[in-house]
């Protein structure tokens, strides 16, 4: 995974007229598309950390992994339970 590489610049930023910031994608390093970002605020600050494992490969990966956790046996229900009857009781 490409870490976001730590840049010495400082740049003026303004926010839209929708209330928007926008950030250059050359301030945010080597992001992939639709990387997640986290924002702290601390003070007049705001902090961006990018999250880790947040590439669309990684969420999947983190998907399998959790699915898999899972018992593969199906759920016995009864079938009185999918009646519609039943669904009001």
């Amino acid at each position: 995974m490409n870490e976001p590489r730590a840049l010495n610049t400082s740049q003026i930023l303004r926010v839209n007229e929708q209330g928007d910031l926008l950030i250059p994608s050359e301030l945010l390093g080597s992001a992939p598309p639709k990387a997640t970002y986290r924002i702290q605020v601390a003070d007049n600050s705001l902090i961006i950390h990018r999250e880790a494992g947040s590439e669309p490969s990684q969420k999947a990966h983190r998907w399998r992994q959790w699915a898999a956790s899972h018992p593969s046996q199906p759920l016995e229900i009864p079938d009185a339970a999918l009646q519609r009857e039943s669904i009001y009781e």
